[in-house]
């Protein structure tokens, strides 16, 4: 089976015509009129740039589907900061607690 019949299933909003990656993204959009939109999108995978033309209904779905995607990455990527922020205060804490003992080791420590 070639990558265009493989390709026909798919949404072409939403999948790469080269590579078939659904990693495409909506770079820019402009109204042709009530009806129509033409949108220029990008696949993340393989680079590819393209643009086309599609319903406006398509092009607001594709978008607030973009837009749902880019918020659970970013609340992702906000979880995985203040998971490895608690983790570092930790190991910090850890450090602090085996190697000092007292307030003179830690002016010692401190001043060197």
């Amino acid at each position: 089976m070639g990558v265009w019949a493989r390709f026909r299933r798919r949404d072409p909003l939403e999948h790469c015509p080269i590579c078939t990656a659904d990693a495409v993204s909506a770079v820019d959009r402009e109204s042709l009129d009530a009806s129509f939109a033409q949108l220029e999108l990008r696949c993340g995978v393989c680079g590819t740039w393209r643009r086309l033309r599609t319903s406006s209904a398509a092009a607001e779905l594709l978008e607030h589907k973009l837009e749902r995607q880019c918020r659970w990455m970013r609340e992702l990527a906000e979880l995985s900061d203040r998971e490895r922020m608690v983790s570092d205060a930790d190991a910090f804490v850890d450090a602090l607690r085996s190697e000092i003992e007292g307030a003179d080791d830690f002016l010692s420590r401190t001043r060197a």
